[in-house]
Protein backbone atom coordinates (compact mmCIF):
# COMPACT_ATOMS: atom_id res chain seq x y z
CA UNK A 1 0.00 0.00 0.00
CA UNK A 2 1.96 3.49 1.39
CA UNK A 3 5.37 2.92 2.56
CA UNK A 4 6.91 6.14 2.13
CA UNK A 5 4.88 9.40 3.60
CA UNK A 6 6.31 13.15 3.48
CA UNK A 7 4.08 15.26 6.37
CA UNK A 8 5.06 18.83 5.40
CA UNK A 9 4.32 20.95 8.48
CA UNK A 10 3.93 24.50 9.33
CA UNK A 11 5.66 25.14 12.71
CA UNK A 12 3.47 28.64 12.98
CA UNK A 13 0.79 26.10 13.11
CA UNK A 14 1.09 23.65 16.02
CA UNK A 15 -2.46 22.11 16.25
CA UNK A 16 -2.90 21.68 12.60
CA UNK A 17 0.87 20.28 12.76
CA UNK A 18 0.24 17.99 15.73
CA UNK A 19 -2.77 16.84 13.87
CA UNK A 20 -1.16 15.39 11.26
CA UNK A 21 1.93 13.88 13.17
CA UNK A 22 -0.61 12.39 15.10
CA UNK A 23 -1.85 10.70 11.82
CA UNK A 24 1.69 10.06 10.58
CA UNK A 25 2.73 8.59 13.44
CA UNK A 26 -0.73 6.13 13.28
CA UNK A 27 0.74 4.83 9.84
CA UNK A 28 4.08 4.09 11.52
CA UNK A 29 2.78 1.88 13.67
CA UNK A 30 0.06 0.06 12.00
CA UNK A 31 1.53 0.14 8.07
CA UNK A 32 5.19 0.14 9.22
CA UNK A 33 5.95 3.25 6.82
CA UNK A 34 8.33 5.47 7.03
CA UNK A 35 7.70 9.48 7.34
CA UNK A 36 9.89 12.43 6.36
CA UNK A 37 8.48 15.28 8.63
CA UNK A 38 9.57 18.47 6.83
CA UNK A 39 8.87 22.06 6.80
CA UNK A 40 9.61 25.47 4.43
CA UNK A 41 11.21 28.28 5.33
CA UNK A 42 10.54 31.53 2.74
CA UNK A 43 13.44 32.22 0.53
CA UNK A 44 15.42 35.66 -0.17
CA UNK A 45 14.01 35.28 -3.95
CA UNK A 46 15.11 39.62 -4.06
CA UNK A 47 18.29 40.36 -3.71
CA UNK A 48 17.39 43.70 -2.53
CA UNK A 49 15.88 41.57 0.42
CA UNK A 50 18.76 39.93 1.25
CA UNK A 51 20.64 42.93 1.24
CA UNK A 52 18.65 43.87 4.55
CA UNK A 53 20.03 40.87 6.35
CA UNK A 54 23.90 39.63 7.56
CA UNK A 55 25.15 37.38 5.53
CA UNK A 56 24.62 34.51 8.10
CA UNK A 57 21.30 35.20 8.92
CA UNK A 58 19.91 32.58 6.53
CA UNK A 59 21.90 29.91 7.71
CA UNK A 60 21.10 30.80 11.20
CA UNK A 61 17.39 30.57 10.58
CA UNK A 62 17.26 27.82 9.04
CA UNK A 63 19.65 25.89 12.17
CA UNK A 64 17.12 27.47 14.79
CA UNK A 65 14.04 25.87 12.33
CA UNK A 66 16.01 22.51 11.87
CA UNK A 67 15.85 22.35 16.37
CA UNK A 68 12.52 23.26 16.38
CA UNK A 69 11.21 20.82 13.88
CA UNK A 70 13.23 18.08 15.25
CA UNK A 71 11.78 18.78 18.48
CA UNK A 72 8.57 19.51 17.56
CA UNK A 73 8.06 16.04 15.58
CA UNK A 74 10.24 14.39 18.34
CA UNK A 75 7.34 15.16 20.63
CA UNK A 76 4.16 14.63 18.44
CA UNK A 77 5.52 11.25 16.98
CA UNK A 78 6.74 9.51 20.13
CA UNK A 79 8.67 6.61 19.80
CA UNK A 80 7.39 6.25 15.85
CA UNK A 81 10.40 6.55 14.00
CA UNK A 82 10.69 9.80 11.42
CA UNK A 83 13.06 11.77 9.79
CA UNK A 84 13.03 15.53 9.38
CA UNK A 85 14.34 18.62 7.06
CA UNK A 86 13.99 21.76 6.50
CA UNK A 87 13.79 23.34 2.88
CA UNK A 88 13.82 26.80 1.69
CA UNK A 89 11.48 28.45 -1.29
CA UNK A 90 7.83 28.61 -1.87
CA UNK A 91 6.16 25.89 0.29
CA UNK A 92 3.88 23.93 -2.48
CA UNK A 93 7.08 24.40 -4.88
CA UNK A 94 9.40 22.71 -1.84
CA UNK A 95 6.73 20.09 -0.75
CA UNK A 96 6.40 18.83 -4.29
CA UNK A 97 10.55 18.97 -4.82
CA UNK A 98 10.94 16.87 -1.95
CA UNK A 99 8.35 14.05 -3.09
CA UNK A 100 9.82 13.65 -6.28
CA UNK A 101 13.36 13.82 -4.81
CA UNK A 102 12.19 11.23 -1.85
CA UNK A 103 9.91 8.75 -3.83
CA UNK A 104 7.25 9.13 -1.47
CA UNK A 105 3.61 7.29 -1.62
CA UNK A 106 1.74 9.53 -0.25
CA UNK A 107 1.81 13.07 1.20
CA UNK A 108 -0.24 14.11 3.95
CA UNK A 109 -1.37 17.34 4.14
CA UNK A 110 -3.88 19.56 6.46
CA UNK A 111 -7.27 20.98 5.35
CA UNK A 112 -7.36 23.53 7.70
CA UNK A 113 -9.04 26.17 5.80
CA UNK A 114 -9.49 30.14 6.87
CA UNK A 115 -12.03 31.19 4.83
CA UNK A 116 -12.97 31.20 0.92
CA UNK A 117 -12.12 34.62 0.87
CA UNK A 118 -8.74 33.97 1.76
CA UNK A 119 -8.38 30.95 0.17
CA UNK A 120 -9.27 32.48 -3.12
CA UNK A 121 -7.12 35.37 -2.74
CA UNK A 122 -3.80 33.55 -1.36
CA UNK A 123 -4.54 30.45 -2.29
CA UNK A 124 -4.11 27.07 -0.73
CA UNK A 125 -0.59 24.83 -0.39
CA UNK A 126 -2.87 21.50 0.18
CA UNK A 127 -4.73 22.48 -3.16
CA UNK A 128 -1.27 23.22 -5.40
CA UNK A 129 0.04 19.96 -3.49
CA UNK A 130 -2.71 17.65 -4.25
CA UNK A 131 -2.95 19.33 -7.70
CA UNK A 132 0.92 18.73 -8.39
CA UNK A 133 1.46 15.68 -6.44
CA UNK A 134 3.12 12.64 -8.34
CA UNK A 135 1.65 10.18 -5.45
CA UNK A 136 -1.06 10.12 -3.18
CA UNK A 137 -2.47 13.14 -1.09
CA UNK A 138 -4.52 12.55 1.71
CA UNK A 139 -5.91 15.80 3.39
CA UNK A 140 -6.61 15.20 7.09
CA UNK A 141 -9.13 17.65 9.10
CA UNK A 142 -8.90 18.92 12.02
Amino acid sequence: MFSKVLVPIDLQQPRAASALLDVASRFVRDLRCSVHVMTVIPGYSMPIVAAYFPADAKATAKREVEAKLKAFAAKAMGDAKHTTSVSEGRRADEVLKAAKKRKVDMILVGGFSHGRIQDAVLGSVGTKVAQGAPCSVMVVRG
